[in-house]
């Protein structure tokens, strides 16, 4: 009975990756708060950067002069800090999925150890049951933790501020990121 326990959880672990071969590759999205040096702050989603300007698509309505405003822009100058969060929990959950999963079959196939079943098919059962329970608490896990992650940029070459927010924040543009990942 060994033998077959072991084969089919060898099986299982063997077959969860197979879901993540047939993903696309998606775009991680960024939402940023940007902390103005008078005080303010704007929501939204980094579009671009350059000439000393951040330009966003923001996420609460911004009017300007009665007109409400699709994109906007501001001054590197201006910026005292960005607080960046990701906004695609994606990849933290499939992490916490595939970590429970395999905590789950282990911890299953060592208690099939300690306790015989009356055939390798309900052995083979309990192990997949106690992984997919396990991997969906840790699914859930990685979603919460996932979500926490936020990162605070703040200008730390005092000569040239702009040059070093500009550098900093590049990575998390919309257009950076589409140059990288899809044309390759």
């Amino acid at each position: 009975m060994k033998p077959l326990a072991g084969q089919l959880l060898l099986l299982l672990l063997l077959t969860l990756p197979v879901s993540a071969v047939g993903q696309r590759i998606q775009r991680p999205q960024f939402r940023t708060i940007v902390h103005l040096k008078d005080g303010g702050r704007v929501n939204g989603v980094p579009d671009e950067i350059g000439n000393g300007e951040l330009h966003f698509v923001p996420y609460e309505p911004i009017y300007y002069r009665h007109a409400q405003l699709k994109t906007a822009s501001v001054s590197l100058d201006e910026i005292a800090w960005v607080v960046i969060k990701r906004t695609s929990k994606r990849q933290a959950v499939r992490t916490g999925m595939v970590i429970g999963g395999l905590a789950g079959g282990y911890f299953g196939y060592q208690s099939s150890q300690k306790s015989k079943f009356r055939s390798p098919i309900l052995a083979g059962i309990s192990i997949a049951l106690s992984a997919a329970t396990v991997g969906g608490i840790g699914a859930v896990i990685g979603s919460v933790i996932g979500g926490s992650s936020r990162r605070v940029i703040r200008p730390l070459d005092r000569d040239n501020p702009v040059e070093s927010l500009e550098r900093q924040l590049r990575p998390f543009t919309k257009v950076y990121l589409d140059d990288m990942l899809f044309d390759q």
